[in-house]
C-alpha cells in the first residue's frame, strides 16, 4: 500500500471512529459547509439532486419555489407547504417537528443582496430538539438526549426566552438571550444566521481579505449611537453594508454566559426592526441580535425543550 493511500485510509478510519463516538452518545454530526462563521447544510436528495440549506435560529423555514421545482417537490398546482425532502441513505437531516415535517414554499426575492442557497432551516426546524453549534470545530450536531458535557459548570449555562401563550405553551421558537455590553444587560435574539454584506470600502477598511458576505451581530440605532457617544475610541465604519448603507461598530467588553469577548462587530439596524418587528415574535423586547461575530468563539449547546444554552470556550 502506498504511503499516501495508507494515510488516507487512516484519516477515513479516524473520521468513522469520531462519528461512531458521537452516535454512541446520541449525537449526530450534520453535513455542514461552514462559511464565514455561518452554517450551511449540503445534501443530496433520494432522486440525486443537490440542495443547499442555510441554517438560521433567527430565521424562517422555507424553500424557494424555483428550488422546489428543480427538486420535483411541488405537487400539481403548487402549494404553500410541502413535505420535507428525503435524502440518500447515510445522510440524516431531521425534518421539522414544529410543522409536522412540512416546509413552506416562498418565491425568491427580486431585490436585495444575492442569497446563494435553496432553502432556509430556521426557528421551526430547530424547535423541540437539542443542538450543538461547535464554532471552533466548524460542526453542527443534533442530539437525542442532553450531552454529558452540556450539564457542567452552571456559570456558563444561560436561560433562553421564548414567546408563549397565556397557558405557557410555546408558540414561536426564536430564542432570546442576554448579553452584557458596555456594562448594560441587553435582551438579544440568539441569531446564528445573522449576515451582512460589506461594501468594497468597508472591506478595504477592515483589510482582513475575507468575503463580503459574512456573519454579523446587530444592534438598534438607539444603542449604537449611545455606544458611539460614550466611546469615541470604538472603531466605526460608516456605510459599511451593501443595500442598507448602515454603519457598523466594534463593541468591546462583551460578556455572555459567564465569558468575556474582548471585541466584536455589530451592524446598526433601525430601532423599529428590533423594538417593534422582531420583538413581536419574542417574549420580551429585544435590542439586537447576537450572531457569529460573538458566537464564533464558543461551542454552544442549545437545548430547546429545557430552554437553556450551555457555552464552552476552547
Amino acid at each position: 500500500m502506498k504511503p499516501n493511500t495508507f494515510l488516507s485510509l487512516l484519516i477515513v478510519i479516524a473520521a468513522a471512529v469520531a462519528v461512531s463516538a458521537q452516535n454512541s452518545n446520541g449525537g449526530r454530526v450534520l453535513p455542514v459547509k461552514y462559511d464565514e462563521d455561518r452554517y450551511f447544510i449540503s445534501a443530496v436528495t433520494e432522486s440525486g439532486d443537490s440542495v443547499l440549506f442555510y441554517t438560521d435560529t433567527g430565521g424562517g423555514l422555507f424553500i424557494y419555489k424555483h428550488a422546489a421545482e428543480r427538486l420535483n417537490l411541488l405537487p400539481g398546482g403548487g402549494g404553500e407547504s410541502i413535505e420535507f425532502p428525503r435524502f440518500k441513505d447515510g445522510v440524516e437531516i431531521p425534518s421539522p417537528l414544529a410543522t409536522e415535517g412540512k416546509i413552506f414554499v416562498f418565491p425568491k426575492p427580486e431585490k436585495g443582496p444575492p442569497l446563494e442557497f435553496d432553502a432556509m432551516l430556521g426557528q421551526q426546524w430547530f424547535a423541540d430538539r437539542i443542538w450543538t453549534f461547535d464554532y471552533p470545530g466548524k460542526r453542527l450536531l443534533v442530539w437525542d438526549q442532553t450531552p454529558k458535557n452540556a450539564k457542567a459548570d452552571a456559570r456558563h449555562v444561560v436561560t433562553l426566552g421564548f414567546k408563549t401563550e397565556d397557558g405557557g405553551k410555546r408558540v414561536l421558537h426564536f430564542p432570546r438571550i442576554q448579553a452584557e455590553i458596555d456594562g448594560e444587560v441587553l435582551e438579544m435574539v440568539f441569531d446564528t444566521g445573522a449576515t451582512t454584506f460589506l461594501t468594497e470600502a468597508a472591506l478595504t477598511s477592515l483589510g482582513d481579505k475575507r468575503a463580503s458576505a459574512r456573519a454579523a451581530s446587530f444592534i438598534s440605532s438607539l444603542t449604537f449611537e449611545k455606544w458611539r457617544q460614550r466611546h469615541p475610541d470604538w472603531r466605526v465604519i460608516e456605510a459599511a453594508e451593501i443595500g442598507s448603507g448602515q454603519a457598523m461598530i466594534e463593541a468591546r467588553d462583551i460578556r455572555i454566559a459567564g465569558f468575556k469577548v474582548e471585541r466584536a462587530w455589530f451592524t446598526r439596524r433601525p430601532d423599529k426592526n428590533f423594538h417593534e418587528y422582531m420583538s413581536s415574535f419574542m417574549d420580551k423586547r429585544v435590542d439586537g441580535a447576537i450572531g457569529g461575530t460573538v458566537l464564533k468563539h464558543f461551542k454552544v449547546t442549545v437545548d430547546y425543550p429545557r430552554a437553556i444554552a450551555v457555552f464552552e470556550k476552547r
